[in-house]
């Protein structure tokens, strides 16, 4: 996954989220560097 402006993309480009605030951006972005935030998802498989 990836922060692209106020969008969330997937790992093949695929648009996930959008319209995010920049105070959503932000944590986000935290979120994305720590592997709490995101590897359940990775090991379960993204619900969307």
């Amino acid at each position: 996954m990836q922060l692209l402006g106020d969008q969330i993309l997937a790992g093949d480009g695929q648009v996930l989220l959008t319209g995010l605030t920049t105070a959503q951006q932000r944590r986000v972005a935290d979120g994305l560097s720590n592997p709490y935030f995101w590897a359940g998802i990775e090991l379960l498989g993204a619900p969307w």
